[in-house]
């Protein structure tokens, strides 16, 4: 870390050890690896009565090497680049939360007649999209109750007559 020395501004704490300032520096480019920027359990950056805050954004060079014309033409990009042909950004620039991008996440569901399921189940609309994809048939209802009578969760019972009543317990 960087830091003044206390003599050298207008400190109101001049005998603490913590410092007056800080320079922080997570964005070490790994994000995309899923790189840890955080700090180990018990340990924290102090700063000692702060009055200012700045952000310096991290910038990406998308300037294409091999091109010298005056309009944009993307560099190289990862396959994984949802940017349309001809874009005048760089796919590098894509912000994984865009619309444009098309997530699909598959999740596999499994039932169990005792203990707990493997996969969680979050809530009611998802119990009944995974009654319907373990092979439920004939489902004749679906529901979101509050009953400690009951499992907690998505569960689902068989009628006498063959139909099948879903529920989610919360």
């Amino acid at each position: 870390w960087h830091s003044f020395l206390r003599e050298d501004i207008d400190d109101p704490n001049p005998g603490s050890e913590i410092p007056a300032s800080q320079w922080f520096s997570e964005g070490n480019g790994g994000e995309y690896r899923k790189s840890f920027h955080g700090y180990p359990k018990g340990m924290a950056q102090l700063i000692d009565s702060p009055t200012a805050f700045q952000i310096e954004p991290m910038q990406i060079d998308t300037k294409n090497r091999y091109y010298n014309g005056t309009d944009f033409k993307a560099g190289i990009l990862p396959a994984c680049s949802a940017a349309p042909p001809n874009a005048t950004y760089s796919g590098l620039l894509e912000c994984p939360c865009a619309t444009r991008i098309e997530k699909n996440i598959t999740v596999t569901y499994s039932t169990a007649t005792q203990g707990v399921c493997s996969t969680e189940i979050h809530n009611f609309k998802e119990c009944v999209e995974a009654a319907s994809n373990v092979g439920l048939t004939n489902i004749a209802s679906s529901s979101e109750i509050s009953d400690a009578n009951y499992p907690s969760g998505c569960y689902s019972m068989t009628l006498n007559n063959g139909s099948t009543s879903v529920y989610y317990n919360t």
